[in-house]
């Protein structure tokens, strides 16, 4: 499988909680994901790719958090002082959590089948057209409201569409810019209850807790809006036509 040799490469910084190995093999285990699911790969060995994902979690998601407190800060114009205890507050919960990380075994190499690149074209089509009709009937039921889990949920099947697709032609820019949208609803929601934890980020006073909480409840708001409007533009241009 293609997705193997490039986790190799990067496994022994993966145990080492490098920041960037953990975001590319957060981005592999949901490349491979997409590509095992279409090719009917067993539970086992897309279990294998899915537990490794959900290891990682913890520190990909704190990962995003510094880069949101960076901006807040250079927003706010924060001084020195701040940004240094910050930086160390940040880094102590960093460091808990890599301790806590405890790696699954490699995920199992998996082959296609013979016959994949003859049928890829008819498979994947299959594939991406039910995912489709999934998508649409969950998009009607959902976006009217602002459920955070729902939401979430949408951008996990909608970047399983995206990785699929991927297997036969690149993404339309309107489905990218959608996904961009979600993930910073995301990120919001992540930061907010971390903000709203007086045990985390100790160095951040009250009101800064509060300001911060405000700025990412308007950015939410912001971008649901656009994730409706760009979902409308992808629903009226249809990835598979």
């Amino acid at each position: 499988m293609r997705y193997q040799k490039s986790l190799d490469n990067v496994w022994t910084s993966l145990e080492l909680g490098d920041a960037s190995a953990i975001h590319e093999v957060r981005k592999l285990t949901r490349k491979a994901g997409a590509e095992l699911r279409a090719w009917g790969a067993s539970k086992k060995i897309q279990g294998s790719w899915r537990a490794l994902r959900r290891a990682i979690a913890p520190l990909r998601d704190w990962d995003v958090i510094g880069e949101q407190l960076e901006q807040h800060l250079s927003r706010d114009g924060a001084s020195e002082a701040l940004k240094q205890a910050m930086l160390e507050d940040w880094d102590a919960e960093r460091n808990q959590r890599y301790a806590y990380l405890v790696l699954p075994a490699k995920p199992h190499p998996f082959e296609a089948p013979k016959n994949a690149e003859k049928n890829t074209n008819e498979v994947l089509t299959e594939v991406l057209h039910d995912d489709w009709g999934k998508l649409r009937r969950m998009a009607k039921r959902i976006l009217p409201d602002d459920i955070s889990s729902a939401w979430h949920d949408f951008r996990k099947k909608l970047k399983r569409f995206r990785h699929t697709l991927e297997l036969l032609r690149n993404p339309p820019a309107v489905l990218l810019e959608l996904l961009r949208h979600l993930g910073r609803i995301q990120d919001a929601d992540i930061l907010i209850a971390v903000l709203k934890d007086p045990q985390k980020l100790v160095s951040l006073d009250h009101n800064t807790r509060e300001s911060w909480i405000a700025q990412e409840k308007q950015i939410r708001l912001e971008q649901a809006e656009e994730v409706r409007r760009t979902w409308g533009l992808l629903k009226e241009n249809p990835p598979l036509i």
